[in-house]
């Protein structure tokens, strides 16, 4: 068994909570789709915590299964019933739960394309689901109102300061092709 090293330990804390509350945050609120898809949280959360953990876990020299972390993550499932948010609890079951084992040094069996393709998969998840919170969810205050982020930058880009901006942006790039700089 590895030693146990605390900065490990941190990053497990960290990316798991992370992991752990962007599904949560990226599920749509029952106003903008009119079903309401807030029983996935309890679901998602643990889930998206234990993939954290696991992430984690496995960098390096250390490996792991993650049946460990998902049993851990999924053992305070039921706190969300009972209307108590559990993200950092979740999280902190989970990286207890990881058993940690030494890898075997040695070439890597997976071909570049591989890697690749398992990167950029999973980096369009991540991003999809920040792309889904700051449409559907990300809100600005201004003077006691809140206003949905997406309706904001849709009427900032059409004010007059950005207009008068992007006027000067092209008279300024036509100036530049006519007389160089």
């Amino acid at each position: 068994i590895p030693p146990w090293k605390m900065a490990r330990w941190m990053g497990m804390l960290v990316v798991g909570n992370m992991f752990g509350v962007l599904p949560g945050m990226a599920i749509p609120n029952k106003d903008d789709l009119g079903v309401d898809l807030g029983f996935l949280r309890p679901v998602l959360n643990p889930l998206g915590a234990a993939i954290g953990v696991w992430l984690v876990g496995n960098i390096g020299r250390w490996k792991g299964s993650i049946k460990g972390p998902l049993l851990g993550c999924y053992l305070t499932t039921p706190l969300y019933f009972f209307g108590i948010n559990a993200g950092s609890l979740t999280t902190l079951a989970g990286a207890y739960c990881f058993r940690r084992q030494w890898r075997m040094p040695g070439p890597s069996t997976w071909s570049a394309c591989r890697h690749f393709t398992v990167l950029l998969v999973c980096g369009l998840l991540y991003s999809s689901m920040w792309a889904s919170y700051l449409y559907f969810n990300a809100e600005v205050n201004h003077n006691g109102d809140k206003i949905k982020l997406r309706d904001a930058v849709g009427n900032f880009l059409k004010s007059p300061l950005v207009q008068e901006f992007w006027r000067n942006v092209r008279a300024h790039w036509k100036h530049m092709q006519e007389h160089g700089f």
